[in-house]
């Protein structure tokens, strides 16, 4: 037995690094599951009989908003709605018209559960703060919560499953706390199956009205002390203002004659900040109140109280502030010309600039009315690169503009010109991808003015090209969930249901907008690659083809329809049909192979005599993946052989195919923003333990390029890694594998961002793999 071992030592000493790199890589995968992931299993099956303790609280947005916050007696108050006896869900609305202060109460009252949970260390924390401005808006937030429980979230899940779910996690913590924003009655009624069924808990909404089954909380009966409302007046006048101890008395009646409401008495604040010392603040605030009684349409004599409705009082307090910010800086307009059509909650600041930009063109100007704005309490940070409005701004500033003859049918019409202009479905730059996000919170609002308006069938095919822009950003995200609503959304406006429907006669539903069938088909396509990258191959081929016939329909009646993007037709077919055939048998394999040689010819939407060099590196590209999977796939060694070289022909030497010379993949890498694909396919090609030109010198330079060439392609970066840290190993370089597997790993966490349903790429567990053999000091066999 020893012999033999020691023949075996000598042997292994003996071999190439090439040779030894076929023994690895030949190992079977069995072997590197016991050995590799030994210590993962352990730890498993520990904490199988263990669950760790994950609180779940409030995002770090909402805690941050502290600091602006008075304390009231209101919370207090609303403390004794949940002194009821415990064996009973307790649930209780804050009503109150917006303003009022609602939403901060709720949100005060979800920090101080939080924090007198944290003092009770076995109790474990559950605080789940969500919107009910929409449903998606809901529907998002349930899932991030479910995720946060440890609940598996699959693309195809069902809302009563992941209901079930919950309620068993919340089941093992009842100490939970539910608070929803912007319920009205009849979002009320969709929220009833998604409260927890559990005894412990509480339910905390946020509405305008009464909600059966909810203990009321009315802001109307419970307004600020006179002394809570000048300490907001006073925050927000400054520490340092000349006028903070002075006029009291005339700002407790100001804040009478704002009905106590938070917002209105902060605007108005921040107004008389510039009021001149040369006059008494008591006159300014006199002054102040004369202006809002002429935009309110009231005598002089008569007391703002008198008025019925507050919201005239909030809408005048941000008429002065509108009124003052474009008398200083007039461009100003432009920003608050499209502010009413925005989604409130979040504007994307690059929506702003792009806007700015067109319509302004002094780029220098545009920071400074930010900061105008913002100065007025009119618009407010959130998070880094957003801004939030109040929704009784929008109304205003809708009715101000119909007053000066602006319809703001025309406005909303010109923003989704506007929109369609500058959001474009192609994002293979890396900018482009960014830019597109800054629209995923607006499509939803703009569609609602847009019914609001009854201009949703004229503007149906602008909405269809921006969801279409919205999935695929979505798709290129790894986020498939959000991806697959996008789409379903585009064919939901356009009333497609590809099942017993031919493309002719979708394409005739449609021809009232001639360009919709062929942004119908975009919609089919891309909702193919979701399933495809989710293994629904059949349904993706289903997608696939669909949106093939609608083009060839497009391509055969060219008077009849427009194409807004006529490469359409050939890109369905690369990424489409051919990424299903290359997950096929040998004879997909071969159907694929025909299909990519015969795309690979003059492309039909080029001018006659003009090379489209993007889809001859495409078509490339993809041929040496048909040609690798066949040479994997082929007993017979010469066949195999000859598949080998046609990949390597393919990726870099070129060839002759039929009589006609073509360049290498590499060969025509020039401004090609993923050039890094191509050496990373020659690198894995290189590095195949069977190809007959194989070298793990040339796989480890190519896979180095791949790397360097993808500072934009996380994906192909965090491969190149991957690979490169197996190399390293194989020579016994411990220290570079370590530091390559890392940088793989901390790519592949890039990819995507931080979407909810993101599916792991699976070149990722290949390298978390080998870093946890790393720290368990596990024997690495690959």
């Amino acid at each position: 037995m020893r012999e033999y071992i020691s023949q075996k030592q000598e042997r292994f000493k003996n071999m190439t690094s090439f040779e030894k790199q076929k023994l690895f890589i030949g190992t079977t995968c069995s072997v590197l599951v016991l050995y590799v992931l030994r210590p993962l299993i352990t730890d498993y099956v520990k904490k199988a009989f263990k669950e760790e303790t994950v609180h779940v609280g409030l995002s770090d947005e909402i805690s941050s908003q502290q600091g602006n916050w008075i304390q009231t007696k209101n919370l207090d108050k609303l403390e004794e709605f949940f002194k009821e006896p415990e064996s009973n869900i307790q649930k209780v609305a804050i009503v109150g018209m917006a303003g009022s202060g609602r939403t901060t109460l709720a949100k005060r009252y979800a920090m101080h559960y939080e924090k007198k949970m944290k003092e009770q260390p076995d109790r474990i924390r559950t605080v789940f703060f969500a919107d009910m401005r929409d449903e998606d808006t809901f529907l998002h937030a349930y899932r991030k919560l479910a995720e946060d429980l440890g609940v598996h979230v699959p693309l195809a899940a069902q809302e009563e499953v992941i209901i079930k779910k919950v309620n068993k996690k919340l089941a093992r913590r009842p100490y939970w706390l539910f608070v929803v924003d912007n319920v009205d009655a009849k979002s009320y009624e969709k929220l009833q199956k998604f409260f927890p069924n559990n005894k412990k808990g509480k339910i905390l909404l946020v509405t305008k009205e009464k909600l059966n089954g909810a203990e009321p909380f009315d802001m109307q009966s419970n307004t600020l002390s006179m002394q809570e409302a000048l300490d907001i007046f006073n925050l927000n006048l400054g520490d340092d203002h000349w006028a903070l101890k002075k006029a009291n008395n005339s700002k407790r009646q100001l804040a009478s004659e704002l009905f106590y409401l938070p917002l209105v008495i902060k605007q108005a604040a921040i107004y008389l900040k510039d009021a001149p010392q040369d006059n008494s603040f008591d006159a300014s605030i006199e002054s102040y109140v004369k202006r809002l009684k002429e935009v309110a349409g009231i005598s002089e004599k008569v007391s703002l109280r008198s008025i019925d409705d507050a919201t005239r009082i909030i809408k005048a307090v941000h008429s002065l502030s509108v009124e003052e910010c474009e008398q200083k800086q007039s461009e100003s307009k432009a920003l608050l010309s499209i502010i009413p059509f925005l989604n409130p909650y979040f504007i994307d600041r690059s929506i702003l600039q792009l806007w700015f930009d067109k319509h302004v063109g002094n780029t220098s100007l545009f920071n400074p009315i930010l900061d105008l704005l913002e100065s007025y309490a009119l618009i407010a940070m959130d998070g880094e690169d957003g801004w939030e409005v109040h929704s009784s701004l929008q109304e205003l500033l809708i009715e101000k503009a119909e007053k000066q003859g602006v319809k703001p049918s025309e406005t909303l019409k010109e923003l989704l010109v506007f929109f369609r202009n500058n959001f474009k479905l192609d994002m293979r730059f890396a900018d482009g991808l960014n830019k597109t996000k800054a629209i995923e919170n607006q499509l939803e609002t703009l569609l609602r003015h847009a019914e609001k308006y009854e201009l949703q069938e004229e503007l149906k095919p602008y909405f269809v090209h921006l969801y279409n822009v919205l999935g695929n950003y979505y798709l290129q995200s790894n986020n498939f969930f959000e991806a697959r609503q996008a789409f379903k959304k585009s064919l939901k406006l356009v009333k497609v249901q590809i099942n017993h429907t031919t493309a002719e006669q979708i394409c005739d539903n449609l021809k009232a907008h001639k360009e919709l069938p062929a942004l119908c088909a975009q919609a089919l396509h891309y909702l193919g690659k979701v399933y495809f990258h989710t293994q629904g191959l059949d349904q993706a081929k289903k997608y696939f083809q669909k949106a093939i016939d609608i083009q060839e329909v497009i391509t055969t009646q060219r008077d009849g329809y427009d194409n807004p993007n006529p490469f359409d037709f050939i890109v369905f077919q690369r990424q489409g049909k051919g990424w299903a055939l290359l997950e096929g048998d040998k004879d997909d394999l071969l159907q694929a192979e025909k299909l990519y040689l015969n795309l690979f010819k003059q492309n039909p939407s080029m001018p006659a005599g003009q090379r489209d060099l993007f889809n001859e590196r495409y078509c490339n590209i993809q041929l040496s993946r048909v040609y690798l999977k066949l040479a994997q796939q082929e007993a017979d060694k010469e066949k195999k052989e000859e598949y080998y070289n046609k990949a390597r022909e393919r990726l870099e030497i070129g060839g002759i195919e039929k009589g006609v010379p073509f360049q290498g993949a590499i060969q025509m890498m020039q401004q090609y923003v993923r050039s890094g694909e191509i050496c990373l396919m020659l690198g894995e090609l290189y590095l195949d333990k069977d190809c007959p030109f194989g070298d793990l010198g040339k796989a480890q330079d190519y896979f180095e390029k791949a790397s360097q060439l993808s500072k934009n392609d996380l994906m192909i970066g965090a491969k190149s890694k991957y690979y490169l840290a197996r190399l390293y190993l194989e020579k016994g370089l411990s220290h570079q594998a370590f530091k390559a597997i890392n940088e793989s790993i901390q790519l592949f966490n890039k990819v995507g961002g931080k979407g909810l349903t993101r599916i792991r790429p699976k070149g990722f567990y290949e390298a978390v793999k080998i870093k946890e053999a790393f720290r368990n000091d596990a024997p690495l066999i690959l």
